[in-house]
């Protein structure tokens, strides 16, 4: 991360808020500056029976997806219910039609938020593939409900997008087994 961000005031650790703070602060950061994963580790992160992530573990977890359920809301205007969390993080364990649908429609509405976003191809082609990939297994966790079709045809226009932004590279290695 570079220096110059930390003298924007709005780019603080929160201190006073749960242990996360490091996940509120990179929210923050992808909010107003484009950031990227490095391919290499740059740190190494030694684990102890006395870690925050640890010790914290469910408060850790329950501030991440109140974080996440903010983003939800502030790029799609959609509030994602709470019993709908895990869900959406997991979606093979959706129990019905509807929990399966409000998933794909969340993922669909974010799918269009990230259009605004100026992204490059592959960052396209990854969004759509998580995003299929998701809402199949939402699908595959009602038992490919023929209710949800209509929403599914939604997976195939993400396919087709990728595979036309795509590198014929990055198509090889997500179809074409090694």
């Amino acid at each position: 991360m570079r220096r110059y961000l930390f003298d924007d005031p709005s780019l603080r650790i929160e201190e006073d808020v749960p242990p996360a703070e490091d996940y509120d602060l990179w929210v923050k950061v992808a909010q107003t500056h484009r950031i990227a994963n490095l391919k290499d580790g740059l740190v190494f992160y030694r684990w102890h029976q006395s870690n925050a992530s640890i010790v914290q573990n469910t408060a850790q977890r329950q501030y991440a997806q109140e974080i996440m359920r903010q983003q939800i809301y502030l790029y799609t205007k959609t509030e994602l219910p709470e019993n709908l969390v895990k869900p959406f993080l997991q979606p093979k364990t959706v129990q019905s039609s509807s929990e399966a649908r409000q998933i794909i429609r969340i993922y669909r509405s974010l799918i269009a938020a990230t259009r605004h976003w100026g992204l490059d191809a592959s960052e396209r082609f990854g969004i759509n593939i998580f995003t299929v990939q998701k809402n199949y297994a939402a699908w595959k966790a009602v038992k490919h409900s023929p209710r949800l079709l209509g929403d599914m045809a939604f997976m195939g226009g993400l396919i087709l997008e990728a595979l036309l932004i795509a590198p014929i590279w990055i198509i090889k290695k997500w179809f074409i087994p090694v």
